[in-house]
């Protein structure tokens, strides 16, 4: 028993060892054509960067030190503070793969005792499984994990692009991305057309670019990136899925947030730990690919369910725009007939008769105001004479949607046949594109200047309804 106790002892040992260097050993030479690679692309950058400081002013040569001590100093403080579970991750797999190497060797040994090592081989496995999978990873372009690089400044586009290559634990595949960075989102601060820039903010958009342009070439990292990640046991033998949660870039010197990129836009590449270990029964391979293309299935349907949502969102958000609120303005023509209290109950319509037509301007104030003046011709008022009328109105209004346009007003109209007629009412406003057709019902009363406006007897038997229709431009 002791024997097959220290025989255990020692396999775990020695597959714990040969676990730990067997993948990286497989993709050194990866890694070092990358690490090349990436040297020498530093190597031209910083050969560029020499030739660029013999055309930078003093003054420029100073706003660069100074920013490059201010983000080394960040860098400490940030490395002091920000996790990287780069060795936590390695540590987890490891322990999932040294396990299988150990059910291997001890289904050499058909003993009760190894079957007993088996069996807690297997349930610790299945507990390694478990905590790998539960754990959420977090690394940054600080460590060692990943690289950021910075292009130059494309003034076309611009925008910087940004460079992430990985390295975890040899593989150098599971996030590549390239990010474009636009000069607000490095800066905080707008820009426009060159040409209408004064000369100070020309002067700082030009010096920004130097700056960050250097800091750059430099490896400066004056950009940092956060990846947190989920790790998910896949199809084949020693096979995993890397799952990225969350991807934000970040300034180093005041750590604002510069780009936040939606997990859902970043590929999921599987990776297999080298030596490949298979302990699966065939039954136990199929259980797994089944669950792996449920969750590839489920995925593309939350991803199509996602897609749906954006165009939902989108078509909201372009309804939402449609119908912001803005006071009643617009240019019409109204033509109206009006009725007095007398004719209501004997209403024909072949009594209908053209009261007045009238141009009208209207001005929107602020969401739901306007306030507004006409000049119009009275045809026939009751039979009395025809004049001229001029008269302010203004009231409240309501966008239901793009087309359609409620609302109140107040008017109070001078006529040259020297009478006054205030009035109120509602209406509606269709608009098509710029084109606005209204209706609407006043009521009002006639006030003679004449015979007195304190002459209420005159006054009741002057009350009358208006009816209108007009038809207009209206704009934002």
């Amino acid at each position: 028993m002791k024997k097959s106790f220290f025989f255990f002892l020692v396999i775990i040992c020695s597959l714990y060892s040969y676990a730990q260097d067997s993948t990286l050993e497989i993709l050194d030479p990866i890694v070092a054509a990358q690490e090349k690679l990436q040297e020498e692309y530093d190597n031209e950058n910083l050969l560029e960067e020499s030739m660029f400081a013999d055309s930078r002013t003093e003054e420029q040569e100073e706003k660069i030190i100074e920013a490059a001590v201010s983000v080394k100093e960040a860098e400490d403080k940030l490395l002091a503070t920000l996790k990287d579970d780069r060795q936590k991750l390695l540590n987890n797999l490891e322990q999932a793969e040294t396990s299988k190497q150990l059910i291997l060797a001890l289904r050499t040994n058909s003993s009760t005792s190894t079957a007993t090592a088996e069996y807690a081989t297997q349930v610790n496995l299945d507990k390694s499984y478990k905590v790998l999978e539960s754990a959420t990873y977090t690394v940054t372009s600080l460590g060692d994990a990943l690289t950021l690089r910075g292009s130059t400044y494309n003034s076309a586009k611009g925008r910087w692009l940004i460079t992430i290559t990985s390295n975890f634990f040899g593989y150098t595949n599971l996030f590549n991305q390239d990010f474009s960075v636009s000069y607000k989102a490095m800066t905080g601060r707008e820009v426009g057309s060159i040409l209408r820039m004064t000369k100070a903010q020309r002067k700082q958009y030009e010096t920004d670019i130097i700056v960050f342009d250097s800091l750059f070439r430099q490896t400066v990292p004056i950009l940092y990136l956060t990846l947190s990640f989920k790790i998910q046991k896949w199809k084949g033998a020693s096979e995993y899925r890397f799952i990225p949660v969350n991807c934000e870039l970040r300034r180093t010197d005041t750590n604002d947030l510069v780009l936040s990129v939606p997990a859902e836009s970043l590929s999921r590449p599987t990776f297999i730990i080298y030596p490949q270990v298979e302990i699966r029964t065939i039954s136990e391979r199929n259980s797994d690919i089944d669950a792996a293309n449920k969750i590839l299935s489920q995925e593309k349907i939350d991803s199509e369910q996602n897609l749906l949502n954006s165009v939902s969102q989108a078509n909201g958000d372009n309804e939402e725009e449609s119908v912001t609120q803005r006071g009643r303005k617009g240019i019409f023509i109204t033509t109206d007939t009006h009725i007095s209290n007398s004719d209501v109950e004997d209403f024909d319509i072949r009594n209908v008769k053209l009261n007045a037509v009238k141009a009208n301007i209207s001005f929107g104030l602020k969401s739901h105001g306007f306030l507004g003046g006409n000049f119009g011709y009275d045809y026939n008022e009751n039979g009395r004479n025809t004049c001229y009328n001029l008269g302010l109105f203004g009231g409240v209004n309501m966008m239901i949607n793009k087309h359609i346009r409620p609302f109140a007003k107040a008017e109070f109209d001078y006529h040259t046949d020297k009478t006054l007629t205030p009035e109120g009412g509602i209406g509606v406003d269709f608009i098509l594109g710029k084109v606005m057709i209204c209706i609407g019902c006043d009521i009002g009363c006639r006030i003679d200047i004449n015979d007195g406006i304190g002459n209420a007897e005159y006054m009741d038997s002057s009350v009358y309804n208006l009816f209108y229709v007009g038809l207009g431009f209206t704009w934002h």
